[in-house]
Order: structure tokens, then sequence, then C-alpha cells
């Protein structure tokens, strides 16, 4: 049945006439030929829709070649609505020397350093032959940025003005954060803010606080003390908890997708720059797990006008992550390794 609606006729499209009087046009033999056409338009179209743009790439661990050196020089980009495509050309290089591969599991890219630290972009990564898709926001606000942090100052000394940095120990007075085996997790931020505030101050640094003893500042406030010193960056400081005992490690967050269309390209890139030299810095031997640049819809961030991350220096429901925090000379080593990230991130801009 299949072969006599959808395969090519014994002879002209509306077949023979058995009585050999010429070609015949039956109702049977033109609703024949209108199911035979109807056929092909949907092949086609299946064709179109498993082959075009928004085919995700499912291969489970595929490194996905985005340009990211120059790529006004070596490859071109395309904007159309909310996605940017990316075109190859021939000697195109697609990685990030700096900072490592893309990596797509189920259309959902990470990019992910050499020393294991990495960024979950929001929108997934479609394929078309030799372009790639991406989403708008994940490119400009993300990984074009990155395209230049390379590009530094020679030396401290270089520098015409050090960006002023607002220090907010997370929680405070009688809001005490998470609580583990007596643990307080205000304490213990306001101890590594303390800790980074000294570092930043040795190499130059202007550095403020929103709070430096035990005492509940509100979260909008927080925000609104940044918004009028107009800090060159806001860094909120944060220790993890949750029911498991599991998940251990660092992380760090900066504004949703939503709110990072309030701000300007400029503040979003250097918001995500300072997240990822961040989490660099934390994961040289100080930290055994990685979790990760990620964004969240916090208040701080998402009322802050200039660049604000969040970071969770580790887990108080882990042993291992608590007994870490617990240690002054953690905290001090976790202070410094902020303090030589915002550093470096300073240098980046100049």
């Amino acid at each position: 049945m299949l072969l006599r609606l959808f395969g090519r006729p014994r002879s002209g499209w509306g077949g023979s006439d058995p009585e050999g009087e010429g070609v015949g046009t039956s109702p049977l033999r033109s609703f024949r030929l209108k199911v035979r056409l109807f056929g092909w338009v949907l092949l086609a179209i299946l064709f179109v829709l498993w082959s075009g743009p928004w085919r995700v790439s499912e291969e489970e661990g595929q490194e996905v070649p985005i340009p990211m050196e120059e790529p006004a020089a070596n490859g071109r980009q395309i904007r159309a609505g909310n996605r940017v495509k990316l075109l190859r050309e021939d000697d195109f290089h697609f990685n990030l020397p700096a900072l490592g591969q893309v990596i797509v599991q189920h259309g959902v890219a990470e990019i992910r350093s050499a020393s294991g630290s990495f960024l979950i972009l929001e929108e997934p990564v479609f394929q078309t032959g030799e372009s790639w898709s991406l989403g708008a926001q994940d490119y400009y606000g993300t990984l074009a940025p990155w395209a230049g942090m390379r590009r530094r100052a020679r030396t401290m000394d270089a520098m015409d003005v050090l960006p002023t940095i607002l220090l907010d120990p997370g929680h405070g007075g009688v809001d005490s954060g998470a609580v583990v085996a007596g643990q307080e997790e205000k304490r213990l931020c306001l101890d590594l803010a303390e800790w980074t505030g000294y570092w930043l101050e040795q190499m130059g640094f202007s550095v403020s606080w929103t709070r430096r003893e035990d005492r509940y500042v509100s979260l909008g406030e927080r925000a609104r003390m940044a918004n009028r010193m107009k800090a060159g960056l806001f860094v909120s400081l944060h220790c993890n908890a949750v029911d498991s005992s599991q998940p251990r490690g660092v992380e760090v967050y900066i504004r949703s997708l939503s709110s990072s269309r309030g701000v300007s390209d400029d503040v979003a890139g250097r918001e995500v720059t300072a997240g990822w030299e961040i989490l660099e810095r934390l994961g040289y031997g100080l930290s055994p797990n990685i979790r990760g640049v990620r964004r969240g819809n916090f208040q701080v961030l998402r009322e802050a006008e200039v660049p604000a991350v969040l970071v969770e220096y580790g887990f108080l429901s882990h042993p291992g992550d608590r007994a870490a925090l617990m240690d002054p000379c953690y905290r001090t080593r976790a202070g410094a390794a902020t303090a030589l990230a915002i550093r470096d991130w300073a240098l980046r801009f100049q």
C-alpha cells in the first residue's frame, strides 16, 4: 500500500488507461497523486527540522568550538534577536586558549579550565554545519569579556586609579546565617572579609565594608551602599550549608540573566571576569572541589548597579569544609587568595 502511495507510478503521473485509450485521471489516481506529493513535502519538512539551527548537539561531553580569539579578525558573528551565530572560517581556532574548552552536554554548555574551574552558560548551544549559535547574553556578557582577559597592565604601579572594593560579610546581628556544630556563618564571613580587606589594603586598594562587627544590615542596604559609593567591585562573602553532608567546595555567583539586562555590558563583563578570577584563585590548592561560577537571583546582586559577586567559601554541612573554615590559617589563605584574584581582575581592565 505504501509503495503504491509513495512510489513512482507505472506510467505517467496519472497512470495509464488499462484499455490503451490514453492517460486517465480517475478520482483514485488523483487521490494517490495528492497523497504522494503530500508525503514528499512532509519528508522535506522533517529533514529541515532535523538539520536546522534549532537542533541541539546531544553528544555527551562534546567539545564545542566557540571562537574567542579576536572574533573580528578570524571569524564573523551575526546577531539575530537574542542569539549570536558564530561562523567558522578556514583558519579559525576554536578554543579558549587561556581558559580551556567549552563542553556541551545535552545542549547545556560549561566552560572548563585546565585547573578544573568552570562556568555554566545559561542558554543552550546549537550547531548548524560549521556555525554555532548561543545566547546573546552568554556571548556578550560571559564569553566576549574573556577575549580580552589576557590584556593586563604591566604592574600595579602603572595603574592610575585603583578601584574601590566593597566587602560584604554575609548575615550579622540577629541573622546568624547557617549554624552547624556551633559554627555561625556570620562570624566566619566577618573574619574572611577582614583578611581579604587586609591583603587588599597592603596592595594599595581602597577598601570598605558593609559591616565590621556583629550587627545586622539589610540586604537592600548592602546593595545601596555599593551603589552610593560607586564601588569598583562588590564582593559578598558567605559559607554554604545544605541538609546533606555530601556537597562540598567553593562556588561563585554572579547576577541572574534577568537582572543582567538592567546593567551595562561593561558591568556584566567585569562581573563575570571577577567571578572567574576568584574561583580560579580559590581552586589553587585551597579547596578540594570547585563547583563553578553560576548565576543566581540574590538580592544583593540583583539590586547592585556595580559589578557584584557572591562567594561561597565552602559547606559548613560538610565535615571537611567545616574543619577548614574553622581553621584561622585557612581563612587567612582564603582572604589572600580572594585579594590576589581581585588584583588580577583589576589589572585586566587597565
